[in-house]
């Protein structure tokens, strides 16, 4: 927690910021996010200007070093690349390096420790034949997980 009594979070896979301003408004302080998409750079930190943004891939960062740099989280959201999971992208070729982002989840936890983890997704994720083995991953963290369809 910051000195306000706030819960700190790391927001994986930010976007321009949904999750984080999601988040914000729960009254959570989101104190770091990553995303190694250029547009959103300039975008979150006008949101977000209190947000230390990293323009990265997850796969390239040292959870260690980032924890050096930010300090303790509470919470982790992560938004794992979807284009590969979903149907919207009717036939065209998926990429199994784009569905397993979502074990960047898992790294980060195993490092980072935080209380909670939020992890949001389309439900085609569910199909992806590493699923299991991915919530199981989580799991083998001591999270317990829940799923749950908004609609």
């Amino acid at each position: 927690m910051n000195r306000q009594g706030k819960l700190k979070a790391l927001d994986l896979f930010c976007g321009a910021g949904g999750s984080s301003y999601g988040a914000t408004l729960a009254g959570v302080s989101v104190i770091a996010a990553i995303d190694s998409w250029p547009l959103v750079k300039k975008v979150y930190e006008d949101n977000f200007p209190d947000a230390t943004f990293f323009r990265a891939k997850c796969e390239s960062l040292s959870p260690k070093r980032l924890k050096r740099e930010i300090g303790e989280i509470d919470l982790l959201i992560a938004s794992p690349e979807c284009t590969s999971h979903t149907c919207a992208k009717g036939n065209a070729d998926r990429s199994e390096d784009s569905k397993r982002t979502a074990y960047q989840v898992t790294r980060f936890a195993r490092v980072l420790k935080p209380r909670w983890i939020v992890v949001e997704n389309v439900i085609h994720m569910r199909g992806w034949t590493r699923y299991k083995a991915w919530l199981q991953s989580l799991k083998g963290l001591a999270y317990k997980c829940r799923e749950q369809v908004l609609d």
